[in-house]
C-alpha cells in the first residue's frame, strides 16, 4: 500500500534528515521536583518544506507527506508539476513534456520533497529538481534520496528500474 509505505518512510525522513532543535518540557513530577523536566530534540517544524508533486506518479505520495508533515506540526507548501514522458519513434522514452505547473516563487531555505512512487527512469525527478533550480538561479548540489542512490547517478545511467525495484523513492533538496 503505497500511502502506508508513505506515511513510514516522511517519518523517517523527518528524523533523520530534518534539523532538530532542543526543547525542554516540564513533566507532571515538576510539581514535586524541579528535576522533573525532560529535555531532547526533537524536529524544527518552523523549518519551511515544500512538497513538490509530480502528477504522473507521486500524486497520492505527496498527499500522504503533506497529511503526515502536517500532523507533525510542518505546514508544508504543496507544489505541482504536470508532466508527461516523451518517446521516440520506436516508442522509448527519451524525455519529459511539462504540461503546466503550480509552484512558488521561492524554495530558498525550504527543504523540498520530491515523492515518487513511480520512478522508472528519473527523468521526471530531474525535471522537477531543475525546475526549482532556476527558481532560485543555482545548482543545488544538496540533493539525496531515501534509497542511496545519487541523482548524479540516476542521471549518468538512465536505465529503466527493475519491476517494484524503484519503489518508495522520495528524493529531498535542502535548498538552504
Amino acid at each position: 500500500n503505497v500511502s502506508r509505505l508513505y506515511s513510514h518512510l516522511i517519518y523517517e525522513i523527518v528524523n533523520d534528515w530534518f534539523l532538530p532543535v532542543k526543547i525542554e518540557v516540564r513533566t507532571s513530577m515538576f510539581n514535586h521536583d524541579p528535576r522533573g523536566v525532560w529535555t531532547g530534540l526533537i524536529p524544527d517544524n518552523r523549518v519551511p518544506v515544500i512538497v513538490t508533486d509530480i502528477a504522473r506518479g507521486g500524486i497520492l505520495p505527496s498527499e500522504t507527506c503533506i497529511n503526515e508533515l502536517s500532523r507533525l506540526g510542518y505546514r508544508p507548501r504543496h507544489d505541482v508539476i504536470m508532466m508527461n514522458r516523451t518517446t521516440d519513434s520506436t516508442g522509448h522514452v527519451n524525455g519529459v513534456a511539462v504540461q503546466g505547473r503550480k509552484t512558488g516563487n521561492s524554495v530558498k531555505g525550504a527543504i523540498v520533497l520530491y515523492p515518487d512512487c513511480m520512478l522508472a527512469t528519473g527523468v521526471s525527478m530531474i525535471k522537477a529538481i531543475e525546475i526549482n533550480e532556476k527558481i532560485i538561479g543555482h545548482r543545488n548540489l544538496g540533493t539525496r534520496e531515501v534509497s542511496g542512490q545519487s541523482r548524479r547517478k540516476i542521471e549518468r545511467t538512465k536505465k529503466p528500474a527493475t519491476p517494484g525495484g524503484m519503489a518508495g523513492k522520495l528524493f529531498i533538496n535542502d535548498f538552504t
